[in-house]
């Protein structure tokens, strides 16, 4: 969840804020941001390939990813949202 946390706060970033970031990561030893973000969005992209959430993992996966996305693709993302929302109040 926290790295979902900081792709969805650091997705307005300038590109040149985006590199020296990436920079320090680097020099850290640390996956860059830019890593992370790659790696976020497959498992986002599996997640719509599969076309269900499967478990908290994943729904908050979907929930920040949605958030950072533009209205018009956003819509597919609430639906999982709602759907798996729905699946987990019937088991509880």
């Amino acid at each position: 969840m926290m790295i979902g946390d900081l792709i969805e706060d650091t997705g307005r970033l300038p590109a040149s804020e985006v590199k020296r970031i990436d920079a320090e990561f680097a020099n850290a030893g640390l996956p860059t941001l830019s890593e992370m973000r790659l790696r976020f969005m497959r498992q986002v992209k599996r997640i719509l390939k599969r076309g269900s959430i499967r478990n908290d993992e994943d729904y908050y996966l979907i929930r920040n990813a949605v958030e950072g996305l533009a209205a018009n693709e956003q819509e597919r993302l609430w639906k999982l949202l709602a759907d798996y929302e729905s699946r987990c109040a019937v088991t509880k």
